[in-house]
């Protein structure tokens, strides 16, 4: 059962303003009226109520409109004010009318769900026809009066949202209204294009290299195309006739072009990458082509060549190729994700029919021939086709998505224009001014460290190892620094004579350190990174340095290691160390991305232009000469220097992040101080609800594993090497378990009698493999590291064991070796070996963060109290004897045990992290299964 609630709506706005916003909703023409009762022709209880608006008029106080209830009676609602029982027709009406004038957007404490009010075919038949088009005017208001506020929806209980939304990760969270009228709308880094229904072209100003903006206005183009699609500095299109024409002179100086080139040869259809501006397209006879010969010097390309195969529509971008052919059958072109420059080897048809259809990046969009919105999800290197559809809320004739930056917009059947909003990008949400004036601001685990114009030093109290906060003031430092960095326990800088400073003292009892210690050497900039500690630097020549002799112990180093190259900005980080030269070029230095003691083996130059950088952990930003602030996108092991800049919204003069936390604070022009606000601790955004039950859950490379209360082992279909899907259904596998652990092409676990077991045979062709094999001891729980396939386990005498001889060709190991202490639990990943004892105590094994192959030197015990617990990276999660579900934050390389917990939403009797991919999963006390959605990927 649906049911919403409608609450006071406080009165303290305007009465004028509340009558013109209703007015301007309800007609074009009726933001012009003097008289608000003018709009009775159109809807005449809202006449009623808009000249009756003002402190006078009492609404309900709350009122429950229940799908499958009868309205009569209102047995739930209270009433106050001018309303009387028993007129349900008129009730209604003014309900939803009263609703839609008080309720504009829900707050936290709001319990709506706009897009599900009633639509005529779903009210009880005791509602009149006539009450029937009203609740459906209202409905459609409402949803055009949230797109007006800019509200999300939000105040949704995780009952309501498991029953209720189809939306889910990455799609965004709703469509924005914009403003216009195109039949077919196209996004990129060139911008956003349209073109209208008498073929007009339309540019939308202020999206040109910035896709995450919704625009400030359209200008029109000259010439005329029925179709249209937003490259990299290039927008192809075809017109009525099929003529292909390319839009040349896209630039920032000049957003719009400045001409169009025909292109020989004749096309119904055409579709650019944002990313590769790779191009693909169908005539008239749904042949399929493909350009050849583009090049970044030549993005005409020579020629074209047709691919087997027929299509009505066609979409190239960073998941391949992808179509639908006259029957609305989808297809995708095998051999072309992560390979757009490819003509592909053949077509895979993929379930489900689509109209139409668009390639981002790890998502592919597509609308039916009912205009309903779906999503491509389980997309990976294993499964390039997804593994199934999500249907997005709305009704769209055409949508579209950039593979540059997964932006998404589209058409509805009346030609209007939409844009999703909400989709996670990691980048944030928008910028926060705070207090004071600095002209360089640095964020670490030793908290946020700025100077001013007058080399005065500041501190930010309340950010030590609490660098999510915005902080609560600002402490003046003895000293003077023209430039400052801040790490873990130590802060870097130097001053207007070059000179190099390191701040001494610093530690939960002194924030800001006891005084500087003089470094041998000369310095223009340093930066010391917040993870490790390691320094590098650059002189009034430009030379490179790096400090070495770095250690927990002696932070301050032993000496400096001059770098080839020259720079006159460089930043280290776990994104490794990047920096500028004099001429703002981009230079990532190669060896040092995941690996930040390293001196590197060269550098490789990176597209674009920067006057200073930042290296944070998968994500690197900057600014360049206009201030225009950037982000680094597709940093991965295999791609360290990334793939492309996003623009983010605002202007700065230097930024800089956190790679212990990914925290960004920034200066502008006039030394004002911004912090980034909206980033993602990875912590993720809530819980979904997956369809069976089980006592014990793991993800892993393996995929998703678990067992149920009969000790019953069961796969997650569409899972394997593809962590971050929910997976498509539950495989039954032989055997008998009842704890379990997936690795890296191998699961352990442990049954009843504590007998040790390796599932065998696992892999792309066989993801639930093929057999079990018993390995010597008893262990009453293990786990296995889902990145590096160590093995902990703990036995029925709470003895700690270690697997032996481990390796790539024998993940089975040799041996087991006796580990000191005693623990109920122990987990093992990249943030290191964790477990807890009988008494719920919390340790943390020492040497084996970053270093799982290590049996570590000791125990550490860490504050709080654990029945369970959970290593990933960067992120340790457990559950307390309550089923509260917690959070480690502040790991690092200086603090590897970290230095708080968060509470987690939720109540869970068992949670686990991957360690490869920080994806969650957990089990409740009805062995229901949920899985964290949110999580940010990186």
């Amino acid at each position: 059962m649906y049911c919403y609630k409608l609450l006071d709506w406080p009165l303290s706005a305007p009465v004028w303003e509340k009558k013109a916003t209703l007015q301007t909703l309800l007609s074009p023409r009726a933001a012009s009226r003097k008289n608000p009762l003018e709009v009775n022709d159109q809807h005449p209880y809202l006449g009623i109520i808009l000249s009756q608006l003002g402190p006078q008029v009492v609404p309900l106080h709350q009122l429950h409109y229940c799908k499958g209830k009868q309205y009569s009676g209102f047995p739930e609602a209270k009433h106050k004010g001018g309303f009387q029982r028993g007129a349900p027709e008129m009730a209604i009406k003014l309900l939803l009318t009263l609703g839609l004038v008080f309720l504009v957007g829900q707050t936290a404490a709001t319990e709506v769900y706009p897009d599900k009010i009633a639509s005529p075919a779903e009210v009880p038949r005791e509602v009149d026809d006539s009450i029937a088009d009203e609740i459906y005017k209202t409905e459609n208001l409402l949803k055009t009066l949230q797109e007006l506020t800019g509200e999300e929806e939000k105040g949704i209980t995780e009952d309501d949202e498991r029953e209720l939304s189809t939306d889910g990760l990455g799609a965004g969270t709703r469509w924005q209204h914009i403003d216009g009228g195109l039949k077919f709308v196209s996004v990129g880094p060139s911008g956003v294009w349209g073109v209208n229904s008498g073929d007009q072209i339309y540019y939308r100003t202020g999206t040109y290299k910035n896709e995450a903006s919704p625009g400030t206005g359209w200008v029109r183009i000259d010439g005329a195309l029925k179709q249209i699609s937003s490259g990299n500095d290039i927008v192809w299109g075809v017109n009525s006739n099929d003529d292909i024409y390319l839009r040349l002179g896209i630039g920032s100086r000049s957003p719009q072009g400045s001409g169009w080139r025909q292109i020989a040869g004749k096309l119904k259809q055409v579709h650019v990458s944002p990313t590769s501006n790779q191009v693909w397209g169908v005539n008239s006879a749904d042949n399929i082509y493909r350009r050849t010969g583009i090049t970044a010097s030549n993005p005409a390309g020579t020629g074209w060549q047709q691919i087997d195969g027929l299509l009505k529509f066609v979409s190239v971008g960073r998941a391949g190729v992808w179509g639908v052919n006259t029957h609305d059958q989808i297809y995708y072109r095998t051999g072309t994700a992560g390979n757009e420059a490819s003509p592909g080897s053949g077509w895979v048809q993929v379930s489900g029919g689509l109209k139409q259809i668009s390639s981002g990046n790890g998502e592919v969009w597509g609308v039916n021939s009912n205009n309903q919105i779906y999503v491509r999800r389980g997309l990976n290197a294993g499964t390039p086709q997804g593994s199934s559809w999500q249907l997005i809320q709305g009704a769209l004739k055409e949508v579209y998505i950039s593979s540059s930056s997964n932006q998404v917009w589209g058409v509805n059947a009346a030609d209007n224009i939409f844009r999703r909003v909400g989709q996670s990008i990691g980048a944030g949400t928008g910028w926060k001014q705070i207090d004071g004036g600095l002209k360089f601001v640095s964020v670490g685990p030793s908290g946020v460290w700025g100077v001013n114009s007058g080399d005065q030093i500041y501190y930010r109290t309340g950010t030590y190892k609490n660098e999510a906060s915005p902080g609560t003031g600002w402490v003046r430092i003895g000293g003077a620094l023209k430039q400052i960095s801040s790490g873990n326990d130590i802060v870097w800088g130097v001053n207007s004579n070059d000179d190099i400073y390191l701040r001494l003292g610093i530690g939960s009892r002194s924030h800001q350190g006891s005084g500087w210690h003089q470094i041998a050497g000369k310095l223009k900039q340093v930066h010391v990174s917040p993870t490790s500690n390691q320094v590098w630097g650059v002189n009034s020549a430009d030379n490179i340095y790096r400090r070495t002799g770095i250690t927990a112990s002696n932070p301050a180093g032993t000496g400096w290691q001059q770098i080839d190259g020259l720079l006159k900005f460089v930043s280290v980080g776990r994104a490794g160390v990047w920096g500028v030269n004099t001429h703002d070029q981009i230079y990532y230095r190669t060896g040092t991305a995941g690996n930040e003691a390293s001196p590197g083996s060269g550098w490789v130059q990176v597209s674009g232009g920067l006057k200073q950088i930042s290296s944070g952990n998968g994500e690197v930003w900057g600014v360049n000469s206009n201030n225009q602030i950037y982000i680094r996108r597709g940093l991965n092991a295999g791609t360290p220097q990334g793939s492309s800049w996003q623009l983010i919204q605002g202007a700065l003069k230097e930024v800089y992040i956190s790679s212990s936390s990914n925290q960004v604070w920034g200066v502008n022009a006039a030394d004002n101080i911004f912090r980034r606000v909206g980033q993602s601790l990875g912590a993720g955004t809530g819980w979904k609800q997956i369809d069976g039950g089980l006592k014990f859950v793991s993800v892993g490379p393996s995929g998703v594993w678990g067992v149920n209360s009969g000790d019953q082992i069961y796969y997650r279909t569409g899972t394997y090497k593809n962590e971050a899907s929910l997976g498509t259904g539950w495989v039954r596998i032989d055997g008998a378990l009842k704890q379990i652990s997936s690795g890296n092409d191998i699961v352990w676990g442990v049954n009843s009698n504590d007998d040790i077991y390796l599932r065998l045979g696992i892999g792309s062709r066989s993801p639930q493999g093929s057999g079990w094999r018993q390995i010597a001891g008893k262990l009453k729980q293990v786990h296995v590291s889902p990145t590096s396939n160590q093995v902990w386990g703990v036995n029925s005498a709470d003895n700690i064991y270690r697997r032996t001889g481990i390796t790539a060709s024998n993940p089975a190991g040799t041996d087991w070796q006796r580990i000191d202490g005693g623990l109920k639990f122990v987990s093992v990943g990249r943030a290191g070996v964790w477990g807890v004892n009988t008494h719920d105590q919390i340790y943390y094994r020492t040497g084996t963060a970053g270093n799982e192959a290590s049996p570590g030197s000791g125990w550490v015990q860490v504050s709080g109290g654990l029945k369970q617990i959970s290593s990933g990276n960067g992120e340790v999660w457990g559950v307390n004897s309550n089923n509260q579900i917690y959070i480690r934050r502040g790991l690092n390389a200086g603090t590897p045990q970290g230095s708080s917990w968060q509470l987690i939403q939720g109540a869970l009797k068992e949670v686990y992290i991957s360690s490869s991919s920080n994806q969650v999963w957990g089990v409740n006390a009805a062995d229901n299964i949920f899985r964290r959605v949110g999580q940010s990927l990186g």
